[in-house]
């Protein structure tokens, strides 16, 4: 659950699971907006909410938290995780209680320390060397299991002795790549869930109104996986960036910095996956951070809404990997990206004629799929922003060699310069960093669109998705086992 008092989300979504399984204290439950017609507007029931969390015994950070989508979200976590457990036949009561990473203590106190508390999968992340953290990046433990909290039904002996065997076999398999041993782990870790021993809880943000409940995440051993079977993809919103230039925050910059889609794709034997792509966040070298956002239902059957919480992030390498397979030249996310400021003439329109053809290229082949347009360049005479002439008058290929040579040379520029030319003050501190996120996102694009052509824009789009869901699409990925309450 990312956001501001992160910890504080996290600990309370568990002390909610505990209240429901094993709490001793009765949690009182604020009334149903759904049944009371409140709607997710209204400030008391949050407030109400958070009273009773504090009063039984909870963390002053709680006061930091005053969403209604976080109060929906505790409300329902706990009989979610009940329901789910009755269902699959795993005991109910009986558990003892863990946070990745983070200290515990606040949950102890809240539960007047009668809750039980594990350690057990902090303890098996440590066990791994520095060789295998580096198989799952700079996330590294999320990477490997994206869960926030667990749960256990193992004793502290039956922890122990685990322990020791798990040790052993990173011992025996030292020799040997360092994926094998977390392969067998993980198929270790699928034992202990199939017995309802150890469970990992990723927690998502929940959106009113659609109450959380569990989804599996990697539970299928080895030797029964079969890659996703995935059909038709329809795009809900097109792939779409905005390209214009103005008055940001004071200064001159780009508009906006994301770019965004929805889509839907059938799979089978299951519900079909639909959601929110939004590549945002540039950074000076290389691709900006991706996510994604499931889909969600609203009060208005026909309408869908994004989730709160983000389904994950594609990690920037793996993102790099499909912009490169999928594209038809198979040139990187950087090919043609200016690496430092263009100052000559030259070389400005030397990059304008190879972007200008690009997305001409790009928005011809990508026939409706493509919502790229506002390639507008603004100025300012005296407080009045308006576009300039050449903004307004050029078109297609001539308008975006226009568009190229002016961003490369507002880059260039520096505050008088830019003050004499365009009449803004400054430009914002980032826009060299942005203008390259602008030509890396269209080469995101370019790849969306080649794979569309071979036959493969589904494929990639569900290799997306699950990359950034921590899920495997194929037997040799090493994501771990773990539920996703959303």
């Amino acid at each position: 659950m990312a956001d501001a008092s992160i910890s504080e989300r996290e600990l309370t979504s568990l002390y909610a699971i505990y209240a429901e399984l094993d709490g001793p204290v009765e949690v009182k439950i604020v009334p149903d907006p759904i049944k009371s017609g409140t709607g997710p507007k209204t400030s008391g029931i949050t407030k109400r909410h958070r009273a009773v969390w504090q009063s039984n015994g909870t963390w002053p950070g709680l006061n930091s938290v005053d969403n209604f989508n976080d109060v929906f979200a505790f409300q329902w976590q706990g009989q979610a995780m009940k329901e789910w457990l009755r269902k699959k036949g795993y005991p109910t009561n009986g558990w003892s209680y863990g946070i990745w990473d983070k200290n515990i203590d606040s949950f102890s106190k809240a539960t007047g320390n009668k809750a039980k508390v594990t350690y057990f999968m902090d303890d098996v992340w440590n066990l791994f060397t520095e060789v295998q953290k580096s198989l799952f990046g700079k996330k590294k433990q999320d990477s490997w299991n994206p869960s926030d909290v667990y749960i256990s039904q193992l004793s502290k002996g039956d922890e122990s002795k685990l322990l020791v065997s798990i040790k052993k076999m990173q011992q025996e398999t030292s020799n040997l790549e360092p994926s094998v041993f977390v392969a067998l782990l993980n198929e270790e870790l699928r034992n202990l869930y199939h017995n309802g021993d150890v469970i990992g809880i990723s927690l998502k943000a929940a959106k009113f109104p659609n109450k959380p409940h569990v989804k599996e995440r990697n539970i299928v051993y080895d030797k029964d996986f079969e890659p996703p079977n995935f059909g038709k993809y329809k795009l809900l919103k097109p792939i779409n960036q905005d390209m214009e230039v103005g008055t940001k925050g004071g200064a001159l910059g780009f508009k906006t910095n994301s770019l965004k889609f929805e889509v839907d794709i059938s799979m089978g034997g299951c519900d079909p996956i639909k959601y929110g792509w939004e590549s945002k966040s540039p950074v000076p070298n290389g691709l900006p951070t991706t996510e994604m956002k499931d889909l969600v239902g609203t009060h208005d059957p026909l309408k869908n809404q994004l989730a709160n919480a983000r389904t994950g992030g594609i990690p920037k390498d793996r993102l790099a990997d499909f912009v490169k397979e999928y594209s038809a030249d198979n040139k990187a996310a950087d090919y043609k990206v200016p690496k430092s400021a263009v100052k000559t003439h030259d070389r400005r329109t030397a990059f304008a004629n190879y972007w200008a053809k690009f997305i001409t290229d790009l928005k011809t082949d990508g026939n409706g799929m493509i919502k790229i347009d506002d390639f507008k360049i603004n100025e300012k005479d005296k407080s009045k922003e308006q576009e300039t002439a050449q903004s307004k008058s050029l078109s297609n290929s001539n308008l975006y060699h226009y568009w190229v040579m002016t961003v490369l040379e507002m880059d260039a520029m520096d505050k008088n310069q830019i003050k004499n030319t365009y009449g803004y003050n400054s430009k914002e501190s980032k826009f060299g960093t942005n203008m390259k996120n602008k030509f890396r996102c269209l080469r995101i694009a370019r790849s969306m669109v080649d794979a569309h052509t071979d036959g493969k824009l589904g494929e990639y789009l569900v290799r997306a998705y699950y990359s950034a869901s921590k899920m495997r699409f194929n037997k040799e990925e090493l994501q771990a086992p773990f539920i996703k309450i959303q």
